[in-house]
């Protein structure tokens, strides 16, 4: 089914009395990055059927996107609006009111008038900062091995500082990669470039039932990744031998180009440990992005669903989202067409 839907005065009036309408805006620190926040909430609601509005109201409002909601799906979704990475701010429509009352900061030069009829706007949760804090790679506790081979506790853990070794994933990026793999449909999943575990640390908080695998060649990292939840193997992705089947790759690749023949080598050697259905979503530097993409589509017929540039601090990378499922891919087509043309 399409996830998306174009309301006009034939069908505007059934919409807002069989759904919900949420509104839903972006941090400001991923602002210019709304086709990545569309596809990430419709993978994180992909069991509960939500539909993307491609004219919703409110138009004019920089960073806000609509949905459709099931009404019996309501207080489903509205439970999984903290686990989102780029939207942070999230509002109701009500059209029942005969007046149109903006209870909200949200300022809009248009009339509070959608289709033909009246609305007002309700605020319905801001994600606690609080919790963004205190979920970031400067403040997470974690766990390493010590130069003396004991365990060591300490805060803030963000690599070695090689090239490497960089290993901050922003909290708003490692939620956005895990909400793109949808983490309420999937049951084991593998983290091959595990680094200081901020997918993993990310996917225990979204959904603690997932299981997960992660592998880093960094033999001082294993205690906090297993503190963080996960099965952890010391070893070389690339080569590393695995009985097991999961449901999707996730990670973080390493931003180096002298890292790319490693990164296409651990693809290839874990895509057979794919279920049919399998997802790979993946960050990787835009000089990355490529050569990458060749390994999946050509050398292993994998299904591109979805692939976006994002400039994270100055530092230009690429979002990539792929499936060996060509259903999957068939189903959304239609949609990231759409949501990519939405600006």
């Amino acid at each position: 089914m399409d996830r998306y839907i174009e309301v006009d005065g034939k069908n505007a009036k059934e919409c807002v009395e069989n759904y919900n309408i949420l509104c839903c805006k972006l941090r400001n620190s991923r602002i210019k990055s709304k086709q990545l926040g569309i596809m990430e909430f419709l993978m994180l609601m992909y069991d509960q059927n939500v539909l993307f509005i491609k004219n919703g109201p409110l138009g004019d409002v920089k960073g806000l996107v609509s949905f459709l909601i099931n009404k019996d799906n309501w207080e489903t979704v509205i439970s999984r609006l903290n686990y989102l990475g780029y939207f942070n701010e999230f509002y109701s429509l009500n059209f029942d009111d005969v007046n149109s009352i903006n209870n909200t900061d949200i300022e809009t030069i248009n009339p509070l008038v959608w289709k033909g009829m009246n609305f007002s706007i309700n605020q319905l949760l801001m994600q606690d900062e609080n919790i963004y804090e205190n979920q970031s790679p400067h403040n997470r506790d974690f766990r390493i091995i010590s130069y003396d081979g004991t365990e060591k506790d300490l805060k803030g853990y963000r690599g070695d500082g090689t090239e490497l070794g960089r290993r901050a994933l922003p909290v708003e990026d490692a939620r956005c990669l895990v909400n793109l793999s949808m983490p309420f449909s999937e049951k084991k999943i593998i983290e091959p470039f595990a680094g200081g575990g901020g997918i993993i640390y990310m996917y225990k908080y979204i959904n603690p039932d997932v299981d997960i695998t992660s592998i880093d060649i960094d033999a001082t990292l294993k205690p906090g990744l297993e503190y963080y939840g996960a099965r952890h193997i010391v070893g070389d992705s690339a080569s590393v031998h695995l009985n097991d089947t999961y449901d999707a790759i996730v990670t973080e690749v390493p931003f180096s180009l002298n890292a790319t023949p490693k990164i296409i080598d651990t693809i290839e050697n874990l895509y057979d440990n794919l279920t049919e259905k399998g997802i790979v979503v993946l960050m990787c530097g835009e000089d990355q992005s490529e050569p990458i993409s060749q390994c999946l589509s050509q050398s292993l017929n994998s299904n591109k669903i979805f692939s976006k540039k994002l400039n994270r601090k100055g530092t230009d990378v690429v979002i990539q989202m792929w499936t060996k499922n060509f259903e999957l891919h068939k189903e959304l087509d239609s949609t990231t067409d759409v949501v990519s043309k939405t600006f």
